[in-house]
Order: C-alpha cells, then sequence, then structure tokens
C-alpha cells in the first residue's frame, strides 16, 4: 500500500508562495509610486520641471540650462524640493501602512 501512495512535492506550493511575494512587492513598489507621484504633483510648475529632468538623470547643470536657471539656483531647489518631499511623504498616512 505504502508504495502505489503518491506523495505530492511541496514545490508546487513553495512556487506559488514565491509567486505571492513578488505580487505583494510589486504592489508595494506601484503603491510607494502612486504616493510619491502625488506628493510630486503638488509642487509648483517649476519644481516639478527641476526634479523631472533630476529623475530623468540630467545633470544639475544641464537643468539649468534648460530651465534657464542658475546653477546655483538648482542645487539649491533640488536640495530643498528632495528635503520637502521626504517630509511630506513621511507624515502621510498610506507612507505609515506601507512601512
Amino acid at each position: 500500500m505504502r508504495k502505489t501512495k503518491r506523495i505530492e512535492p511541496l514545490a508546487d506550493e513553495f512556487e506559488m508562495t514565491k509567486l505571492d511575494i513578488d505580487v505583494i512587492n510589486i504592489i508595494e513598489k506601484a503603491e510607494k509610486f502612486v504616493l510619491l507621484w502625488t506628493h510630486l504633483s503638488k509642487l509648483n510648475s517649476t519644481s516639478q520641471q527641476i526634479m523631472n529632468l533630476y529623475f530623468l538623470k540630467h545633470s544639475t547643470q544641464e537643468i539649468a540650462k534648460i530651465l534657464g536657471l542658475s546653477k546655483q539656483f538648482v542645487k539649491k531647489r533640488k536640495y530643498e524640493i528632495k528635503k520637502e518631499l521626504i517630509e511630506s511623504i513621511q507624515n502621510d498616512l498610506r507612507f505609515q501602512e506601507l512601512k
């Protein structure tokens, strides 16, 4: 009787668990992206342009040239924006839930 019993491998369950974890990670990343996008959209037009170019990997000098601003202004403003974003995101209840 023991020889005819079929034992189901656990690999299928493990793969499903791994898949579930991958899906959860993707959802969390998407929620973080939406949270960042929400806070970015609250910035004024110039700040949004600076951050957009920054995310596109443009240097501070390139951003200044594109927007017709001084390099020092862009550098200072980029620092201030990042500081504001961090603070506003950390104070958002949705961020607290993602922790």
